[in-house]
Formats: structure tokens, sequence, C-alpha cells
């Protein structure tokens, strides 16, 4: 059996061969650019809630719950590197169809600023419709008193139609508020979330 080398590749072939890299290479500078833009969320790390309630507040829909870390050291980390966060919570509630589209009779947003204040060795937490803020040197502390018992308003009551099946959907995520808008297309693969988005259902009758 006789191997044959061929040593004398035209320019063309080297071209062709580099232009066939290119792509290659362009996915590994971004893969590389992405790791090194600061901490992702780790395996297992989650946003948990408990004691959920829907209810009837002075006759509007009304969403009560605690947010729970399973893990404080990634949110400790990112907070004392400078980086403030936002905990971020979306509810709405729909009528069940079964042959189209759900029709949403309520929703409404939630937002609440955390960051670490290095001069005086504290965390502080800005609350949605407070001018004044939580501050504790404890940051599980200061969780606990400041996102232990929310409530988010998603509209009137008297929306809701008797005899009608409804779903709550609720959204929770966490997020780092410092990461410039431009930098989120370039890097549109990377989540800039401090834990992962969390999704929950209820299914209720009215």
């Amino acid at each position: 059996m006789s191997t044959i080398c061929k040593n004398d590749l035209s320019a063309s072939d080297e071209q062709s061969r580099l232009l066939a890299c290119l792509p290659v290479f362009c996915l590994v500078l971004c893969l590389f650019l992405g790791a090194s833009l600061g901490p992702r969320p780790a395996f297992g790390q989650t946003l948990e809630l408990g004691n959920l309630v829907l209810d009837n507040q002075q006759g509007e829909i009304t969403v009560r719950f605690g947010v729970r870390l399973d893990e404080l050291a990634p949110l400790q980390d990112v907070l004392e590197s400078g980086s403030p966060v936002i905990l971020q919570s979306r509810g709405s509630v729909s009528g069940i169809k079964t042959l189209w589209f759900d029709d949403t009779v309520a929703e409404a947003q939630w937002e609440s600023e955390l960051r670490y204040d290095a001069l005086g060795k504290r965390y502080v937490m800005q609350l949605p419709g407070s001018s004044e803020k939580l501050e504790d040197v404890s940051l599980a502390r200061l969780l606990q008193k400041g996102w232990g018992r929310v409530s988010l308003v998603l509209g009137p009551w008297k929306t809701l139609q008797p005899g009608t099946n409804y779903r709550l959907d609720l959204q929770i995520r966490m997020k780092r508020e410092d990461v410039p808008a431009w930098l989120k297309y370039v890097v549109f693969f990377k989540s800039w979330d401090v834990y992962p988005l969390a999704n929950y259902q209820l299914d209720f009758s009215y």
C-alpha cells in the first residue's frame, strides 16, 4: 500500500482552510468571552416560594408569598463585589380555556433592589412603595425582613367571574442591575441572573 503526501497546496487551498476554521474560532472566542464576564448561576441555586396565598384583600386580587434562597454565598459574592441586584416578580391571572388562548384578566410586577454598603459594612434593601430603606449587617436577617413576606396586587377582584376556572402564573428572578444594555445583546447566550428564573402556577376556581 502506498501513501501519497501532498506538500504543494496552493494559496487558494490554504485560504479555504482558514475560512472553514473561522466559524469555529469565533464560537470559541464567544464562549471564552462569556465565561470571563463574571459569575453565573451555579448548579442547584434556586429561588423558592413559601406560603403562597391568593385571596381578596380590600377588593383586590392579591398574591402573598415569601422568597427563600437555598444558598446565600453566590448572592453575597455578587453584592460584595459591588454589583446591586434586583428581585423581580411578575404575576398574572388568566381564565383557563380549552380551545383558545387563556385570557389575562389581571397582572402586575414587583421589584426590589438589594445592594451592599462597603463603607458601612451592611446590606441595604429598597422595597417598592416605600421611601425608607431596610438595612442590616446580616444578609439572612435582611432577606427575611424584606422578602420573607411579599404582597403583589394584581388587579380588582370584581374582574373574576363566578363559576370560572383561572390560573395564576408567577415568575420570580434575581438579576444583576449593573449590566449594560449593549452587553446583553453582544453576549446574548449568557444569563445575567444571579439565580435562575423560577416559574410557578396555581389553578383555582371562583
